[in-house]
């Protein structure tokens, strides 16, 4: 069984970290399997390559660029 979430399906929560499948962008290499940051803006939702040392996104993913989803798996415990 497949743990990819259709965004048809589902979108996932405002603000939420996934791995998430990108068709290929005509504007950037970024494709396949990727780690984004979704963010729920009502009509101008977006998928975001997020630095957690920066203020700023590195790049925006239109919604229609993402065909599924899955939520990252918890980190190790040490």
């Amino acid at each position: 069984m497949s743990d990819w979430i259709s965004v048809n399906e589902r979108l996932p929560e405002d603000g939420t970290l996934v791995t998430a499948n990108v068709k290929e962008y005509k504007y950037s290499e970024l494709s396949g399997p990727v780690t984004l940051l979704y963010e729920d803006l009502g009509e101008f939702a977006c998928w975001c390559v997020f630095s957690p040392n920066s203020d700023d996104y590195t790049v925006e993913i239109r919604r229609d660029d993402v065909t599924h989803w899955m939520p990252l798996p918890e980190l190790p415990k040490s």
